[in-house]
């Protein structure tokens, strides 16, 4: 491929005392003259018209977002449907207009303010909801509406990457020749250095050197120096010569994949910021590990309406119980005990796995995921024996404990002992060891099967949380039934959704006897 100066426009714009003005000197670049652009002219890049207007400080384009978000979530769509119009159709038109244009980043902060003021009130969640959450990637859980100020620095970085490496030489020589031009400029020394440069780009103290305001070197490479410090990045240089970024201790080398590498940082630095919070990051840190755990946030036929936003507000810990309800308010709470039993502290782990008076619709919740369990049983298979929540009469000879585990299954080879179980998302490490107790519980009935039967005695569980965490070892379980790995997926969601359908259910029962209390 070779350039063509003559496909090409240049539009120099400049400020003096406030004033826009427009710079008209003819443009060189590799050896053919760039046709500049004045004041009136527009040039079609890519269908849009390029031009002075084009490339005002945005303010208009963020007047016009505004007005397209309101008219959206006024409208009788969906709260699934407004959501997902703003992810996939007016953000990214948004996005391509951040390349173009020049915004500010106070105003690009007022505009993410006003996106989550606008879902806050579509999903009927209180003001109180975390940042991290409506930024966080769907398979954390959270709704992935991306971040403009995030947007416009990961843009700017990628700009400044690829500039700096460009395969072409015209346009690599123009840059480094302006780094350079910027970093004398600004330690007020006669050449930069590589060592300085990367010291600049850094934002390093520049020890020693005479380091003063940016004065007219104001442009990209001071722009980026600002974005480098908030992300924790860092810049190097290699031995071929070439810039590179660093994000903690991943760097990517491919400038093709740069940007998806940038974004992807981003997601996780909101997820980690998510983790961080006391009251949610264990919940959070437990619906990562399966992506049937948030479907919910990407189908609309999941949930309902209703269901959904309960979840959300379940997940983010801002359902109205009497734990949670006194550090927001200013008056004080006269008790935390439960109002439903009196005996515990009224908290929603309480409350979804443990109150008493709503035991009965809890089960429930825990026989609706077994039976989604037993539904995916291939009508294929060579078990001979099913038994669904029966006393083991061996184990019950042998050991005096009569022992009732939710499924039996045998052939003539083997017997699986499968067992449900719906703890409470306390972190990971609960969840491990919710599983761990069931396999402990029934080891010797296991034993006593394996003497009895003289067959291979497995023990598996089939662990979903109360807010829809899916456990790993469920794969394990369901591939010990023959159940194919697409057929796994199915059985997944829909054990998800059981559980997540039961939890609402008995939140329901449970505020049933709060009578006015429920605010």
């Amino acid at each position: 491929m070779k350039f063509k100066p003559a496909k090409c426009r240049v539009l120099a714009l400049g400020f003096k005392r406030g004033r826009s003005i427009v710079d008209s000197v003819p443009f060189r670049l590799d050896g053919g003259e760039v046709r500049v652009l004045d004041r009136d002219s527009f040039w079609r890049y890519l269908g849009k018209n390029m031009g002075y207007q084009a490339t005002e400080k945005g303010g208009e384009a963020i007047k016009t977002l505004e007005a397209y978000c309101d008219r959206l979530f006024l409208s009788h769509l969906t709260s699934f449907q407004k959501l997902l119009a703003l992810k996939r159709f007016i953000i990214p038109k948004f996005l391509f207009q951040l390349r173009i244009r020049r915004f500010f980043r106070c105003d690009l902060r007022r505009l993410d303010v006003r996106i989550r003021t606008l879902v806050k009130a579509e999903f009927r969640l209180p003001n109180r909801a975390c940042q991290p959450f409506f930024h966080a990637g769907l398979t954390s859980g959270g709704l992935g509406i991306p971040n403009l100020c995030c947007e416009a620095d990961v843009l700017r970085l990628s700009q400044a990457i690829k500039m700096v490496n460009s395969t072409d030489p015209s346009v690599r020589a123009v840059a480094r020749g302006r780094l350079a031009l910027v970093v004398r400029r600004t330690c007020r020394v006669s050449e930069a250095s590589e060592t300085l440069t990367v010291e600049f780009l850094n934002c390093v103290s520049l020890t020693g050197h005479d380091s003063r305001a940016y004065g007219d070197a104001h442009g990209l490479w001071t722009a980026v120096r600002p974005v480098t410090k908030r992300h924790g990045a860092r810049w190097f240089v290699t031995e071929d010569g070439l810039y590179q970024l660093a994000l903690g201790a991943d760097c990517c080398q491919d400038l093709g994949r740069l940007t998806k590498f940038l974004h992807l940082k981003v997601n996780q630095r909101w997820k980690t910021r998510w983790m961080e919070l006391p009251d949610q990051g264990k919940t959070v840190e437990c619906h990562s590990r399966y992506g049937s755990s948030n479907r919910f946030l990407r189908s609309s036929n999941v949930l309902t309406a209703v269901e959904r936003s309960w979840m959300l507000k379940a997940r983010l810990n801002l359902l109205p119980l009497r734990s949670i309800r006194g550090r927001f308010r200013k008056r004080v709470e006269p008790s935390v005990v439960c109002c439903k039993c009196g005996q515990h502290t009224e908290t929603l782990p309480h409350v979804l796995n443990h109150c008493l008076p709503v035991m009965d619709i809890i089960t429930n919740r825990h026989n609706s995921v077994l039976g989604v369990l037993l539904d995916s049983i291939p009508s294929s298979s060579s078990f001979s024996r099913c038994d669904v929540d029966r006393v083991c009469e061996e184990h019950a000879t042998l050991a005096n404990r009569r022992l009732r585990p939710d499924l039996i299954l045998a052939d003539a080879r083997r017997v699986l002992v499968i067992d449900v179980v719906c703890p409470f998302e306390n972190g990971v490490a609960s969840m491990d060891a919710a599983v761990e107790l069931k396999h402990a519980k029934y080891e010797n009935l296991c034993h006593s099967l394996r003497l009895a039967t003289a067959k291979t005695v497995e023990m598996h569980t089939f662990a979903v949380g109360s807010l829809g965490s899916y456990h790993p070892r469920n794969l394990a379980t369901l591939r010990a039934m023959g159940v194919s790995l697409f057929e796994s997926r199915l059985v997944s969601e829909r054990a998800v959704v059981a559980s997540q359908r039961g939890s609402h259910r008995v939140w329901k029962a449970w505020c049933s006897f709060r009578g006015n209390e429920r605010t």
